[in-house]
């Protein structure tokens, strides 16, 4: 669970596997209903996902 990047609360994300192996994708924070950037990685290699939340510009 990454934090919110204004609130710093843990937020709860689902990724979409049928997205593709890279996304980025604009999600309210559950929180503070702010907008965040959502980016998600996934290696194949070791079948994990890599999500980085920064804010929206």
């Amino acid at each position: 669970m990454p934090p919110c990047p204004y609130c710093g609360e843990p937020v709860d994300l689902f990724v979409d596997p049928g997205g593709g192996t890279e996304q980025d994708l604009i999600e309210d924070c559950s929180v503070c209903c702010r907008p965040m950037r959502v980016r998600v990685a996934y290696d194949e290699e070791s079948s994990e996902y890599q999500v980085t939340v920064q804010r929206a510009q």
